[in-house]
């Protein structure tokens, strides 16, 4: 879900959770921004929200209880005393296209400072947060970190939802995209070269996995190796995230994948959902030869493994993912 984020407080990103999150820290003592921030952004995205604190509402018969779910026929919400581990929240959220915390986490994820009367709140920041701090929202702070930090009045909350908009879309466009060429051949087949020469224009970087991909390297591959071989080809899907752990991955079969729209697939590419894929003309299932996978499948996968199964296919069905048509 992350990969390691150097920085003097030793925080790993790994832990955080959720790969697109927005910490909200406020000085104030009460404070209703997260709630408001996650509420405006709902509007755009499927938006997940962890608060710290006691639980509030629900069954005044809860506390006998060692959880409580509540459904009202559009959404469920599971609530229980103490905490989960970090493993069964991040189940939890999986779906959610981001998620806002609130409250005092140091994670890398992209922090808002609410200042309190006087402007403070950003002194308590430790290196990592400051490093991912994205907007200050109440009266400015005496002091700003060097190259000045976006700020907005509590009255400018529409100018607050549209910076942090621009924001998520940035940590977007900086996500790695790896091209992955999965072919038996060397570079003197034309088909694969032609895949070959389309991925390695449009993608961070082009992999190779065959029999074959050593051959590769003359034209600027890099060769990877198939891992997890006892999970089949699920194992090989998450051998990817080795590889790279922050990174999405534009994986195309040279032996089937060549009739794709490859151009299109990447153009309506959705880097929130699990996965983007063309639909079967025939059966309406998610063809597997040309995926575009974000990094958020490699926790759909590992479900899929812990659940018994081996088809990329069955997971793309299960997962939150893009399906396009394909014309006749």
């Amino acid at each position: 879900m992350g990969s390691f984020a150097p920085s003097s407080t030793g925080v790993s990103r790994s832990w955080m959770y959720h790969p697109l999150s927005v910490v909200v820290r406020s000085a104030r003592g009460e404070s209703s921004l997260a709630a408001r921030l996650a509420r405006a952004l709902s509007t755009f995205h499927q938006v997940g929200r962890v608060r710290h604190g006691a639980v509030v509402g629900g069954d005044p018969g809860a506390q006998d209880c060692w959880g409580v779910v509540e459904v009202d026929g559009r959404q469920s919400a599971f609530r229980r005393e103490g905490h989960f581990d970090l493993p069964a929240l991040r189940l939890l959220l999986l779906d959610a296209d981001l998620v806002v915390v609130d409250g005092p986490v140091d994670d890398g994820s992209m922090v808002i400072v609410e200042t309190d009367a006087q402007g403070a709140g950003m002194e308590t920041l430790s290196p990592t947060s400051s490093f991912s701090l994205v907007a200050c929202v109440g009266p400015r702070p005496p002091r700003v970190p060097p190259g000045g930090i976006a700020c907005f009045r509590d009255d400018d909350f529409d100018g607050l939802v549209d910076h942090l908009r621009d924001q998520i879309d940035l940590r977007l466009q900086d996500r790695p995209l790896w091209g992955l060429l999965e072919t038996e051949h060397g570079p003197d087949h034309s088909a694969s070269v032609a895949l070959a020469e389309f991925l390695r224009g449009c993608t961070t970087g082009l992999l190779v996995r065959g029999t074959q991909a050593a051959s590769w390297g003359r034209f600027g591959a890099i060769a990877l190796e198939a891992g997890h071989p006892s999970w089949g080809r699920l194992g090989a899907l998450l051998s990817l995230w080795d590889f790279d752990p922050s990174g999405a991955y534009f994986r195309v079969d040279a032996t089937s994948g060549a009739d794709v729209d490859l151009q299109r697939l990447l153009q309506e590419r959705d880097p929130l959902q699990c996965a983007t894929a063309f639909r079967e003309i025939q059966t309406h299932l998610p063809r597997v030869d040309a995926v575009i996978w974000e990094p958020k499948s490699r926790s759909k996968i590992l479900q899929s493994v812990a659940a018994g199964l081996s088809c990329p296919q069955r997971t793309l069905v299960h997962a939150r993912t893009k399906l396009l048509d394909r014309s006749v």
